[in-house]
């Protein structure tokens, strides 16, 4: 089974605790500012209108959690986003075949900052391992690498930081 298709027969509270999971991991591990990673993004997200108005959103919008429909496509398509591209597959197909989720919970939050970060490092990180160090993340993934995929997911997102807009991929 390929990891694109193992991503595929998650169900959806696996996929949503997974990709929750990664997002915390990969925040914590990236080692970039802000600015260099919007600077490494695919240049049709990082000439969107909304990305240029990021420091116009208030902080707490941030930090509200996504309505769980919508946190779990965000996880998915993210999900299998990083199962397409090289830079990303082998640290997913790891975390696949490693994780154990160990927690009893009746549900997962997913703040809209922790998405946007998520998929703002999935889509410029390169992912490497190294006995030594572990996992690895490196500014320079491939910048044409599925950007239309990447575009959907980022206008999806800054939906939800317009108030009144609806949701939706």
């Amino acid at each position: 089974m390929t990891t694109l298709e193992k991503v595929k027969a998650l169900d959806d509270f696996k996929a949503l605790r997974l990709f929750r999971h990664i997002e915390m991991e990969m925040v914590q591990k990236a080692k970039a500012d802000l600015p260099d990673i919007i600077d490494n993004l695919p240049d049709a997200v990082k000439n969107m209108p909304e990305m240029r108005q990021l420091d116009q959103v208030s902080e707490e919008k941030f930090v509200e959690p996504l309505q769980q429909e919508f946190a779990v496509k965000l996880a998915r398509q993210s999900l299998e986003l990083m199962a397409k591209n090289p830079d990303t597959v082998d640290y997913l197909k790891d975390k696949l075949e490693n994780w154990n989720d160990n927690e009893m919970v009746a549900g997962t939050i997913l703040a809209l900052g922790g998405a946007l970060s998520a998929v703002m490092i999935m889509s410029t990180f390169r992912v490497s391992y190294n006995k030594a160090d572990g996992w690895e993340f490196n500014l320079g993934a491939s910048k044409d690498n599925q950007s239309e995929t990447i575009k959907t997911i980022f206008e999806a997102l800054f939906k939800v930081l317009k108030p009144g807009r609806t949701l939706g991929f």
